[in-house]
């Protein structure tokens, strides 16, 4: 128990939308986190425009002494909405996807305490000690897989001659 977190939206509160799992051992601490991100919008008319948006993440901790950081889910649309209230089958969310971040602390015992503070993460542990974890968080989608590394060596070493 207490090992997940439980996205539940508020006209469905008797049943979870989504539980992020990953944490091995009982959460001891929350913290929200917000951060610009850039979204890069292409349109033939218009071109390439940049928009800027809040992203909300939450993070958590606990005695497995892991520090994660999760994109929070969007909210429902108004048919998947429907598909909750209605207890038919909606369509599957990935929550894998939404873990973001996990850091392995070096922490000796367990976190009892997170704060986000502009781009760093301060932990509090058992243990006695404070850490401070400086983020350089840029998310992106999943990349495709790189070629053949054989061919990326090679062209490496005509640059350097």
């Amino acid at each position: 128990m207490g090992r997940e977190i439980e996205i539940i939206d508020i006209h469905s509160e008797s049943k979870a939308r989504m539980v992020l799992e990953g944490h091995e051992e009982r959460i001891r601490s929350l913290a929200l986190m917000s951060r610009k991100t850039k979204i890069i919008a292409k349109s033939k008319k218009f071109g390439n425009s940049e928009i800027y948006q809040n992203t909300d993440f939450l993070i958590s901790t606990g005695d497995d002494r892991c520090v994660r950081v999760w994109k929070i889910p969007p909210p429902l649309t108004t048919k998947q909405m429907q598909k909750i209230i209605n207890e038919e089958d909606s369509e599957g969310i990935d929550e894998e996807e939404y873990c973001i971040l996990n850091i392995q602390t070096r922490h000796l015992d367990g976190i009892l305490s997170v704060l986000y503070i502009q781009e760093s993460i301060a932990t509090a542990s058992r243990d006695g000690t404070v850490k401070v974890y400086n983020l350089s968080m840029k998310i992106q989608k999943r990349r495709p897989p790189i070629k053949d590394e054989e061919e990326d060596e090679g062209e490496g070493e005509d640059e350097d001659e």
